[in-house]
């Protein structure tokens, strides 16, 4: 290809990509036709806005609960929201939700010199968690730790001893 032949082809390359521009530009800045908005509204007939017999709020509670905004920065979160004649019910005491929780299991224990360690419990369906010793694992209190056996006191002083399951029971 000669030289001439090759400014030729830029040229028209550039004239090209030009007219490409050119039409890109101007569907991006075409202003579509607006639609004349309606100034008329329809009126829908809803009925009462209250029930027949129900009992209608004054003006200043209605002008109170319009006035609250959603959005205000200092405006707190509510409460939790309870059915109307629905009862809280009474806090359990702490030995009866013991008792629900189930039976302490040890699941494994760790024994290191001088004769520290901890020991992996769990009670009742919770999920496993670590307990030192003089810690506690539902109402017992971790006392000493032996290779695959670990003893407690309960909450009455009584000393319970635990043993790891060996493989294949329950």
């Amino acid at each position: 290809m000669s030289r001439i032949a090759g400014v030729r082809m830029a040229v028209a390359a550039t004239v090209f990509a030009a007219a490409v521009l050119a039409v890109a530009l101007a569907r991006a800045l075409h202003v579509d036709a607006t639609v004349p908005v309606v100034a008329s509204l329809a009126v829908l007939e809803l009925g009462p806005p209250f029930p027949a017999g129900a009992a209608i709020p004054d003006d200043a509670v209605l002008t109170l609960a319009a006035d609250r905004n959603p959005f205000h920065p200092e405006r707190r979160r509510g409460g939790i929201y309870r059915l109307p004649g629905s009862q809280i019910a009474p806090a359990a005491p702490e030995e009866a939700l013991s008792a629900a929780l189930g039976p302490v299991t040890l699941v494994g224990t760790a024994v290191s010199e001088g004769g520290r360690g901890f020991v992996v419990c769990r009670v009742g369906r919770e999920s496993p968690r670590i307990v030192r010793l003089d810690g506690s694992c539902g109402d017992l209190v971790l006392e000493t730790v032996e290779q695959g056996r670990a003893s407690f006191r309960d909450a009455a002083g009584e000393r319970v001893v635990l043993e790891v399951p060996k493989a294949g029971t329950d």
